[in-house]
Formats: structure tokens, sequence, C-alpha cells
């Protein structure tokens, strides 16, 4: 996890299923298998965070002013 979370990337066989083909063979899931799955490659990106974080801001405060309306 700690390789992970320093940007670099690993990839394990049932992310090659999910790559070529789109899904993922229950034989290839393990306990665990969605926390190391490539959903979280935002984590690789700092410019994809700061993105993530100005739209979540942007967001919250849009939904902030229409709820007090």
């Amino acid at each position: 996890m700690n390789l992970r979370f320093s940007g670099v990337r690993v990839y394990g066989i049932a992310d090659f299923y999910e790559k070529m083909w789109f899904k993922v063979p229950v034989l290839h899931t393990r306990r665990g298998w969605l926390v190391f799955a490539h959903g979280f490659d935002c984590c690789h990106n700092p410019l994809g965070l700061r993105i993530k974080r100005l739209s979540d801001v942007v967001l919250a405060i849009a939904l902030l002013l229409a709820r007090c309306r």
C-alpha cells in the first residue's frame, strides 16, 4: 500500500482482466480487492487531486447556496 500511495503503479491479474475485458472473474477477486483496484488512480495524480478538491468545494458551495434560498 505504501508503494501505491507513493506513486508506484502496481498491477495484478485482476487489473489485467479489468483493463482488457472490463470485467473480473470471481476467482481472481479476494478480500480487499476493491481497495487495490485502479479506481484510486487519482492518488497518483497531484493535478487530478487539486481539480477534484476544487470541484468538491464549488459543488458544496453551490448546494449550500441552493439550500439557503
